[in-house]
């Protein structure tokens, strides 16, 4: 991690947050040093971060996957997720009016 590039960087998160950057800077002292050195690694790759999940860059992004990608049992097609929404919405619908008579 490089504290000069983790400066800059929260200077840009700031503005993006519209926050003043002394606030986003104290706030991040109070978190203790142990966070406070996650936060700067996160901030040093906030335009990588940007990249990919903003613009859909894959190549220079970096992606953040989490343990939910662990549950994947199927890719549907989107033409099976329309047809399952569709049918969820419906079977929904239909216990949903049950409960109105």
């Amino acid at each position: 991690m490089s504290l000069p590039r983790a400066f800059f960087a929260s200077i840009r998160i700031a503005k993006l947050m519209d926050l003043p950057w002394f606030k986003l800077a104290i706030g991040t002292m109070l978190q203790g040093p142990k966070l406070m050195i996650q936060l700067a690694h996160f901030a040093t790759a906030f335009d990588k971060i940007q990249a990919a999940t903003e613009l859909g860059d894959l190549e220079k992004g970096v992606q953040l996957i989490g343990q939910v990608q662990g549950i994947i049992d199927d890719i549907p097609t989107v033409k099976e997720v329309i047809e399952r929404t569709v049918k969820e919405a419906r079977e929904i619908q239909k216990k949903m009016s049950g409960q109105l008579k």
